[in-house]
């Protein structure tokens, strides 16, 4: 006969692996290409997982539905296009902090992963920065309400950063910029502000971004700011905006002047 400490055995056992087979299930239609179906699938997974493990006790996280299978469906609708594919990814994230509040598996607790997620599948909105800006201050709350885990970190400010440049939104960019301390500081993230200048046409702006990257890479030796090629093409573009725009004011200003003469004459 079976005992009790047997048969709990016997559960874990299967808990553990029905756990792990979801998971892999659920990544493997997160990776399986970029159409929306497959992430839906992957969702519809998920879904599954609730339905056996969400009210399940343990204090062994495999035997637990955790964060990880939200972060994954979180990823897969953040890499499909499609109009409402941002909204989904939300929509996971709201599913994950209800059960967390629901059931108080630490498991569920959000983390920095499952923000950054939801703020890539805004990026290339119109509203992304004004987004990804509201999401930012959900997860300093969620760090100051004690989940160290969801902590803003260089790739999701990063994700801020780009998220606010592609949407015009300069000033705040620059703010969260300023605000990483210099020794975290990359090319790229200038790179990305110096994108949002010269698409809005700044080169004075763009040009004092290089600027600070040169000052931060040869004075203070934080060589992870050097500007690379990218940089530099950047300024340039940037600069020629603005050049091409007062030679063309230019040229319509001499016109309109000859033409006065002209019919003055």
């Amino acid at each position: 006969m079976i005992n009790f400490s047997c048969w709990h055995y016997i559960d874990s056992l299967f808990a553990n692996t029905i756990t792990q087979c979801f998971g892999a299930v659920i990544n493997a239609w997160s990776n399986a290409d970029n159409e929306y179906g497959t992430a839906e699938h992957a969702e519809s997974f998920l879904g599954r997982m609730e339905d056996l493990f969400l009210s399940r006790k343990s204090s062994n996280p495999r035997e637990m539905l955790s964060v990880i299978a939200y972060n994954l469906v979180i990823d897969a609708w953040s890499r499909r296009s499609g109009k409402d594919t941002a909204e989904r990814a939300d929509k996971i994230l709201r599913r994950l902090l209800n059960n967390y509040q629901l059931t108080n598996n630490m498991f569920l607790r959000p983390d920095v992963i499952s923000y950054t997620g939801v703020m890539k599948s805004y990026v290339n909105r119109p509203d992304g920065g004004e987004k990804a800006l509201q999401i930012l201050e959900e997860m300093n709350a969620q760090f100051g309400d004690g989940n160290v885990k969801a902590r803003p970190d260089a790739k999701a400010l990063a994700v801020v950063i780009d998220a606010c440049a592609k949407s015009g939104l300069m000033k705040d960019a620059e703010y969260i910029l300023n605000g990483i301390d210099d020794s975290e500081k990359t090319f790229v993230l200038f790179n990305t502000i110096m994108s949002g200048y010269k698409s809005k046409g700044l080169g004075r702006e763009a040009e004092a971004i290089l600027r600070r990257m040169i000052d931060l890479s040869e004075i203070a030796g934080w060589k992870r700011c050097s500007p690379d090629v990218v940089s530099y093409s950047l300024c340039i573009e940037a600069v020629s905006v603005v050049v091409n725009f007062l030679m063309i004011n230019a040229c319509l200003c001499e016109y309109s002047n000859s033409n006065s003469i002209t019919v003055g004459q």
